[in-house]
Protein backbone atom coordinates (compact mmCIF):
# COMPACT_ATOMS: atom_id res chain seq x y z
CA UNK A 1 0.00 0.00 0.00
CA UNK A 2 1.21 3.44 -0.80
CA UNK A 3 0.09 6.76 0.46
CA UNK A 4 0.40 9.90 -1.90
CA UNK A 5 2.57 7.53 -3.90
CA UNK A 6 5.20 6.30 -1.04
CA UNK A 7 5.57 3.33 1.22
CA UNK A 8 4.51 5.03 5.01
CA UNK A 9 5.76 3.18 8.71
CA UNK A 10 3.09 0.68 9.59
CA UNK A 11 2.02 3.21 12.24
CA UNK A 12 1.29 6.24 10.08
CA UNK A 13 -1.85 7.88 10.68
CA UNK A 14 -3.56 9.03 7.95
CA UNK A 15 -4.38 12.43 7.58
CA UNK A 16 -7.18 14.56 5.68
CA UNK A 17 -6.21 14.28 2.12
CA UNK A 18 -3.98 11.35 1.92
CA UNK A 19 -4.24 9.49 -1.82
CA UNK A 20 -4.32 5.76 -0.99
CA UNK A 21 -3.06 3.26 -3.55
CA UNK A 22 -3.21 -0.72 -3.31
CA UNK A 23 -2.08 -3.42 -6.19
CA UNK A 24 -5.43 -5.94 -6.65
CA UNK A 25 -4.31 -9.33 -6.67
CA UNK A 26 -6.10 -10.77 -9.68
CA UNK A 27 -7.64 -14.02 -8.48
CA UNK A 28 -10.03 -14.45 -11.51
CA UNK A 29 -7.72 -16.36 -13.57
CA UNK A 30 -6.35 -18.93 -10.47
CA UNK A 31 -10.53 -19.77 -10.11
CA UNK A 32 -11.12 -20.54 -13.52
CA UNK A 33 -8.92 -23.18 -13.42
CA UNK A 34 -9.54 -26.58 -12.48
CA UNK A 35 -8.05 -28.16 -9.71
CA UNK A 36 -4.71 -29.74 -11.13
CA UNK A 37 -5.40 -33.79 -9.90
CA UNK A 38 -2.88 -35.27 -8.07
CA UNK A 39 -0.84 -37.51 -9.72
CA UNK A 40 -1.11 -41.12 -10.18
CA UNK A 41 1.36 -43.11 -8.79
CA UNK A 42 2.68 -45.78 -11.18
CA UNK A 43 1.24 -49.02 -9.24
CA UNK A 44 0.25 -51.56 -11.81
CA UNK A 45 -3.03 -53.32 -10.13
CA UNK A 46 -4.73 -55.89 -12.30
CA UNK A 47 -7.94 -55.52 -13.20
CA UNK A 48 -11.05 -58.36 -12.36
CA UNK A 49 -13.55 -56.12 -14.12
CA UNK A 50 -13.92 -52.73 -16.12
CA UNK A 51 -17.13 -50.78 -18.03
CA UNK A 52 -18.01 -46.86 -18.19
CA UNK A 53 -19.31 -47.07 -14.74
CA UNK A 54 -17.38 -49.00 -12.52
CA UNK A 55 -13.71 -50.99 -12.03
CA UNK A 56 -12.83 -53.87 -10.23
CA UNK A 57 -9.34 -54.65 -9.07
CA UNK A 58 -7.71 -57.51 -7.42
CA UNK A 59 -5.71 -55.57 -3.99
CA UNK A 60 -2.20 -57.09 -3.54
CA UNK A 61 -0.79 -57.64 0.42
CA UNK A 62 0.64 -54.76 2.17
CA UNK A 63 -1.14 -52.37 -0.34
CA UNK A 64 -3.39 -49.73 1.56
CA UNK A 65 -7.19 -49.08 0.37
CA UNK A 66 -6.86 -44.88 1.15
CA UNK A 67 -3.58 -42.67 2.89
CA UNK A 68 -2.51 -42.04 6.00
CA UNK A 69 -0.17 -40.31 8.04
CA UNK A 70 2.77 -43.71 7.57
CA UNK A 71 1.04 -44.33 3.87
CA UNK A 72 2.91 -44.44 0.83
CA UNK A 73 1.34 -45.93 -1.90
CA UNK A 74 -2.24 -46.68 -1.92
CA UNK A 75 -5.35 -47.67 -4.32
CA UNK A 76 -7.04 -44.12 -4.17
CA UNK A 77 -3.60 -42.11 -5.37
CA UNK A 78 -3.41 -45.12 -7.62
CA UNK A 79 -6.51 -44.11 -9.23
CA UNK A 80 -7.29 -40.28 -8.28
CA UNK A 81 -10.07 -39.89 -10.77
CA UNK A 82 -11.99 -42.64 -9.27
CA UNK A 83 -14.10 -42.96 -6.09
CA UNK A 84 -13.35 -45.41 -3.60
CA UNK A 85 -16.86 -47.27 -2.67
CA UNK A 86 -15.49 -49.59 0.32
CA UNK A 87 -12.64 -50.76 1.96
CA UNK A 88 -10.04 -53.50 2.17
CA UNK A 89 -7.12 -53.63 5.15
CA UNK A 90 -4.17 -53.29 4.32
CA UNK A 91 -3.16 -56.39 4.88
CA UNK A 92 -6.32 -58.23 3.18
CA UNK A 93 -5.84 -59.16 -0.46
CA UNK A 94 -8.85 -59.46 -3.29
CA UNK A 95 -11.71 -57.58 -5.03
CA UNK A 96 -12.28 -53.74 -4.31
CA UNK A 97 -14.10 -51.54 -6.48
CA UNK A 98 -14.19 -48.03 -7.50
CA UNK A 99 -16.81 -45.97 -8.82
CA UNK A 100 -15.79 -43.91 -11.93
CA UNK A 101 -18.29 -41.14 -11.47
CA UNK A 102 -20.17 -39.24 -7.78
CA UNK A 103 -23.28 -40.48 -8.93
CA UNK A 104 -22.62 -44.24 -9.36
CA UNK A 105 -20.42 -44.29 -6.05
CA UNK A 106 -23.45 -43.23 -4.35
CA UNK A 107 -25.78 -45.60 -5.96
CA UNK A 108 -22.83 -48.28 -4.69
CA UNK A 109 -22.58 -47.44 -1.55
CA UNK A 110 -26.28 -47.02 -0.77
CA UNK A 111 -26.06 -50.94 -2.49
CA UNK A 112 -23.87 -51.79 0.19
CA UNK A 113 -25.83 -50.21 3.04
CA UNK A 114 -28.76 -52.43 1.88
CA UNK A 115 -27.13 -55.60 1.52
CA UNK A 116 -27.77 -55.74 -2.51
CA UNK A 117 -24.03 -56.18 -2.74
CA UNK A 118 -22.90 -59.74 -1.24
CA UNK A 119 -19.17 -59.87 -0.43
CA UNK A 120 -17.41 -63.02 -0.10
CA UNK A 121 -14.15 -63.70 2.20
CA UNK A 122 -12.32 -66.87 1.87
CA UNK A 123 -9.58 -67.50 5.39
CA UNK A 124 -7.16 -69.94 6.77
CA UNK A 125 -7.66 -70.28 10.80
CA UNK A 126 -6.66 -71.42 14.01
CA UNK A 127 -8.41 -74.84 15.23
CA UNK A 128 -11.65 -75.55 14.01
CA UNK A 129 -14.68 -73.30 14.66
CA UNK A 130 -17.75 -75.27 16.51
CA UNK A 131 -20.14 -75.55 15.00
CA UNK A 132 -18.46 -75.98 11.55
CA UNK A 133 -21.78 -73.21 10.22
CA UNK A 134 -23.11 -70.30 12.09
CA UNK A 135 -23.13 -66.33 12.99
CA UNK A 136 -20.60 -64.27 15.23
CA UNK A 137 -23.33 -61.37 16.35
CA UNK A 138 -21.12 -59.83 18.77
CA UNK A 139 -20.89 -55.71 19.15
CA UNK A 140 -17.21 -53.96 18.01
CA UNK A 141 -15.96 -50.66 19.76
CA UNK A 142 -12.45 -48.98 19.08
CA UNK A 143 -9.93 -48.50 21.49
CA UNK A 144 -6.46 -47.54 22.21
CA UNK A 145 -3.58 -50.23 23.25
CA UNK A 146 0.13 -48.86 24.11
CA UNK A 147 -0.65 -46.17 21.61
CA UNK A 148 -2.46 -48.58 18.87
CA UNK A 149 -5.64 -48.35 17.61
CA UNK A 150 -7.49 -52.14 17.97
CA UNK A 151 -11.54 -53.19 17.72
CA UNK A 152 -12.18 -55.13 20.68
CA UNK A 153 -15.56 -56.62 21.42
CA UNK A 154 -17.43 -55.01 24.39
CA UNK A 155 -21.20 -56.35 25.07
CA UNK A 156 -21.39 -54.55 27.95
CA UNK A 157 -21.09 -51.00 26.06
CA UNK A 158 -23.46 -49.01 24.83
CA UNK A 159 -21.38 -47.09 22.53
CA UNK A 160 -19.94 -50.51 20.97
CA UNK A 161 -21.61 -50.80 17.16
CA UNK A 162 -23.17 -54.33 16.13
CA UNK A 163 -20.81 -56.55 14.12
CA UNK A 164 -22.10 -59.69 12.61
CA UNK A 165 -20.61 -62.22 10.60
CA UNK A 166 -21.68 -65.42 8.90
CA UNK A 167 -19.08 -68.20 8.34
CA UNK A 168 -19.07 -71.85 6.89
CA UNK A 169 -16.05 -74.36 6.99
CA UNK A 170 -15.32 -75.56 3.78
CA UNK A 171 -12.40 -78.19 4.72
CA UNK A 172 -10.70 -78.91 7.91
CA UNK A 173 -6.74 -79.47 8.10
CA UNK A 174 -7.00 -81.84 11.10
CA UNK A 175 -7.37 -80.31 14.09
CA UNK A 176 -4.75 -77.54 13.35
CA UNK A 177 -6.60 -75.12 11.18
CA UNK A 178 -9.78 -74.46 8.66
CA UNK A 179 -10.56 -72.96 5.84
CA UNK A 180 -13.45 -70.91 5.72
CA UNK A 181 -15.82 -68.33 3.98
CA UNK A 182 -16.79 -65.45 5.43
CA UNK A 183 -19.86 -63.03 4.73
CA UNK A 184 -20.03 -59.93 6.71
CA UNK A 185 -23.06 -58.94 7.36
CA UNK A 186 -22.49 -55.65 8.91
CA UNK A 187 -19.01 -53.52 7.78
CA UNK A 188 -17.15 -52.77 10.65
CA UNK A 189 -13.37 -51.83 10.96
CA UNK A 190 -11.15 -55.35 11.52
CA UNK A 191 -15.09 -57.20 11.67
CA UNK A 192 -13.80 -60.43 10.24
CA UNK A 193 -10.45 -60.67 12.22
CA UNK A 194 -11.54 -59.08 15.82
CA UNK A 195 -14.73 -61.94 15.61
CA UNK A 196 -12.87 -64.83 14.06
CA UNK A 197 -10.13 -64.04 17.67
CA UNK A 198 -13.10 -63.77 19.64
CA UNK A 199 -13.92 -67.07 18.55
CA UNK A 200 -10.83 -68.75 19.69
CA UNK A 201 -10.02 -68.69 15.85
CA UNK A 202 -8.04 -66.26 14.53
CA UNK A 203 -6.94 -65.87 11.23
CA UNK A 204 -3.49 -67.17 10.27
CA UNK A 205 -0.99 -64.35 10.04
CA UNK A 206 -2.71 -61.74 12.16
CA UNK A 207 -0.76 -61.41 15.01
CA UNK A 208 -2.60 -58.09 15.90
CA UNK A 209 -5.62 -59.96 17.22
CA UNK A 210 -4.64 -63.33 17.07
CA UNK A 211 -0.96 -62.66 19.04
CA UNK A 212 1.53 -65.75 18.56
CA UNK A 213 -1.30 -68.47 18.58
CA UNK A 214 -1.70 -66.98 14.81
CA UNK A 215 1.48 -67.67 13.18
CA UNK A 216 1.04 -71.59 12.47
CA UNK A 217 4.40 -73.37 11.39
CA UNK A 218 4.20 -74.18 7.46
CA UNK A 219 2.21 -71.28 6.48
CA UNK A 220 3.65 -67.95 5.50
CA UNK A 221 3.15 -65.39 8.72
CA UNK A 222 1.15 -62.90 6.44
CA UNK A 223 -2.57 -62.63 6.74
CA UNK A 224 -4.49 -65.17 5.74
CA UNK A 225 -7.80 -62.79 4.66
CA UNK A 226 -8.92 -63.04 0.84
CA UNK A 227 -11.37 -60.88 -0.53
CA UNK A 228 -13.11 -63.85 -2.97
CA UNK A 229 -16.05 -62.09 -4.63
CA UNK A 230 -18.51 -59.35 -4.79
CA UNK A 231 -21.62 -59.96 -6.57
CA UNK A 232 -23.78 -57.11 -7.73
CA UNK A 233 -27.08 -58.53 -7.67
CA UNK A 234 -28.96 -55.81 -10.28
CA UNK A 235 -27.03 -53.03 -9.64
CA UNK A 236 -26.46 -50.67 -12.63
CA UNK A 237 -27.86 -53.92 -14.96
CA UNK A 238 -25.03 -56.51 -13.78
CA UNK A 239 -26.43 -59.60 -12.40
CA UNK A 240 -22.00 -60.75 -12.25
CA UNK A 241 -20.06 -62.32 -9.57
CA UNK A 242 -16.76 -61.10 -9.52
CA UNK A 243 -13.95 -63.08 -8.10
CA UNK A 244 -10.31 -62.42 -7.58
CA UNK A 245 -7.72 -65.23 -7.60
CA UNK A 246 -5.65 -66.54 -4.24
CA UNK A 247 -2.54 -64.43 -3.66
CA UNK A 248 0.55 -66.08 -3.53
CA UNK A 249 0.99 -66.46 0.03
CA UNK A 250 -2.28 -68.27 0.29
CA UNK A 251 -1.62 -70.70 -2.91
CA UNK A 252 -1.16 -73.01 -0.17
CA UNK A 253 -4.77 -73.81 0.81
CA UNK A 254 -5.49 -74.45 -3.05
CA UNK A 255 -2.90 -77.32 -3.13
CA UNK A 256 -4.60 -78.98 0.25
Amino acid sequence: MLVNGSKVAYNYRLAKGDVISTSILKYSNILDKPAKPKPASNIKLKTIYEDDKIIVINKPFGLASQGGNKVKQNVDDTYPNYHLVHRLDKDTTGCLMLAKTPKVAKHLMHGFQQKNIIKTYIALVVGVPKPIEGQINLPIIKQKQDGNEIMVIDEHNPKAQKAITNYKVLERLSNKAAIIELQPITGRKHQLRCHLAAIGNPIVGDGKYGGKYAHLGGFSNKLHLHALSLSLNGLLDLYETFTAPLPDHMHDIIDI
